[in-house]
């Protein structure tokens, strides 16, 4: 909890370390910008689905494919 100092948030004691205070801020940046990118791929979906003739919810269900266990990409033509 940070506490007012003169107007300006002032960190406790103990919580001014600039190394720790830097990596929680790009932890939290980099966890919100997955969840910005997220929620961009499942608004795309959901406005493209329709069109295609598509169920949104089956076209998000099949981005876990990938991390079930034993998945391996299918392979077409000659490679």
């Amino acid at each position: 909890m940070a506490w007012w100092v003169g107007g300006v948030p002032a960190a406790p004691t103990g919580e001014c370390d600039p190394a720790k205070l830097a990596e929680q801020a790009a932890t939290e940046r980099d966890a919100a910008l997955a969840e910005a990118r997220q929620l961009r791929v499942e608004l795309a979906a959901h406005q493209a689905a329709p069109n295609a003739g598509a169920e949104p919810a089956r076209l998000l269900d099949s981005r876990t494919a990938d991390t079930a266990p034993g998945w391996a990409p299918r392979r077409t033509g000659n490679s």
